[in-house]
């Protein structure tokens, strides 16, 4: 990851799948597993898919906005993202990087035929803010910032 990094120029982001070395597919038919890269002082604005996500904190801290609401995590925590949901990943520290392990269901979608992805907001689909799940492992709830 780190090679991965230095490779890349500031203004890429660092974004690893992983994948099946014989034949370049997912893992898991179902599921693609990756791992995002934070940067000190880093802002990522992920494409917007339809794909629903679970973001694991595999170390580090920072904060995301998914869909205009503001979450700050820490290593340990767990974020999920419902389809359609605008995110952003910012990390605040000015030395220490942050790695997310990610989750999401878009080969099941692939399969499916229901897979997309759009360069601005999604099409007016708005989840209830009931589907809007975070959580800490073994810790209090995550606070929602003002």
């Amino acid at each position: 990851m780190t090679e991965a990094a230095s490779a890349a120029g500031r203004s890429e982001t660092v974004h690893l799948m992983y994948v099946n070395p014989e034949t370049g597919a997912s893992v898991l038919e179902a599921y693609c597993y990756s791992v995002r890269l934070l940067r000190p002082g880093e802002e990522v604005v992920p494409m917007l898919t339809s794909a629903s996500a679970i973001f694991h904190v595999v170390s580090g801290g920072a904060e995301s906005e998914i869909d205009g609401h503001s979450f700050t995590w820490q290593q340990g925590d767990v974020i999920a993202v419902p389809s359609q949901l605008a995110v952003r990943h910012c990390n605040r520290s000015r030395k220490r990087p942050a790695y997310l392990l990610q989750v999401d269901n878009s080969p099941l979608q692939s399969k499916l035929g229901w897979y997309r992805e759009w360069r601005e907001r999604a099409p007016a689909l708005k989840c209830p803010a009931a589907q809007l799940v975070s959580a800490r492992i073994a810790r209090s709830p995550i606070k929602e910032t003002a």
